[in-house]
């Protein structure tokens, strides 16, 4: 019944006058996170630059397909275009999740610096299935949510911490966690049922839930930044005119230069925002996110066994 709805939603793909092209975009993110905002940007600039022959609706909140799912209704041309957390599928390919592995690139210079030599790769990746790579767009750094003192890995011991994806749960193993991978809509509902008392994300995600209604620490240590990829079919890019896929290639690639330059502006504001709503703010303490570094290392190597040759020489060329 879900694939028949799909498919009804999205017939409408290609009608309307002849020349124009009617595409479905899907979110899962809604108006509280910038991303979105992102994603309206990068839709009015591409449907602006196409003369108006592309049409775009974007379906936000996971209103049209689940977060999970999106990566998968876009290799199926169920919808033209999706955004997606890019390391929520690190089982397809390792590259997918090598910026969230814990402090390997840790700020947003060296993030930049790593998305330059992995980039290329990815793009191959998403070609072979059928895909293409739009833009990518960056979260702020992250940090622990809790109601009691986190101070130390030790204070990580057995707390019920709440992932989102699958090398973060491996890190937070290492360090005596029981970690939980739970989709951020139903981070309320975690917590209020005991199933999780911590959270490790970016504030960005606080703001959205508004979580000071259940969890009253934020504990900034950086870590790393994670990334969105908005991305988009390719037998349907290649149905568009030659106008309309410059349109959306130059869009993108805007839309990209913006994102970074929004994400790097936002962490101050967004943790002023946790303050002025009564949560208590810190920074982690040189020797707390020195400690968090020893985990980081290990995550590395098993990564880098994991990845192969082909991660190891992406890894090599960022620190060259």
């Amino acid at each position: 019944m879900r694939t028949v709805c799909l498919a009804a939603a999205v017939s409408v793909a290609f009608v309307g006058n002849v020349g124009a092209a009617e595409w479905n975009m899907a979110t899962g993110y809604g108006d509280a996170f910038y991303h979105t905002g992102i994603v309206q940007r990068f839709i009015d600039d591409a449907q602006k630059s196409s003369g108006g022959s592309l049409k775009i609706k974007l379906h936000k909140n996971q209103s049209l397909v689940k977060l999970p799912d999106i990566k998968r209704a876009v290799q199926t041309e169920q919808v033209q275009m999706g955004e997606i957390l890019l390391s929520q599928f690190g089982n397809e390919d390792p590259l997918y999740e090598l910026d969230n592995v814990p402090f390997f690139a840790d700020s947003f210079d060296e993030a930049q610096k790593l998305w330059k030599v992995l980039r290329p790769k990815i793009d191959a990746s998403f070609a072979k299935r059928g895909m293409r790579v739009l833009y990518i767009a960056p979260w702020p750094t992250s940090g622990f949510y809790s109601n009691k003192p986190i101070n130390s890995v030790a204070d990580l011991k057995g707390v019920k911490i709440r992932v989102y994806n699958d090398v973060t749960r491996r890190f937070f193993e290492l360090t005596g966690s029981q970690p939980t991978l739970v989709q951020f809509s139903e981070v309320p509902q975690a917590f209020a049922t005991g199933l999780v008392d911590g959270m490790f994300t970016a504030p960005q995600l606080c703001l959205a839930l508004k979580c000071w209604d259940f969890v009253k620490s934020f504990k900034h240590v950086g870590s790393h930044v994670p990334t969105n990829a908005v991305i988009l079919n390719e037998r349907a890019f290649k149905k568009l005119s030659p106008a309309e896929q410059n349109a959306l290639i130059e869009a993108g690639k805007r839309a990209d230069r913006y994102a970074w330059d929004t994400a790097r502006g936002v962490i101050n504001k967004q943790l002023a925002t946790l303050k002025k709503n009564g949560m208590n703010v810190t920074e982690g303490s040189k020797a707390f996110v020195g400690e968090l570094r020893v985990v980081g290392r290990k995550i590395l190597d098993s990564w880098l066994a994991k990845a192969g040759e082909s991660g190891k020489a992406v890894v090599a060329a960022y620190r060259n």
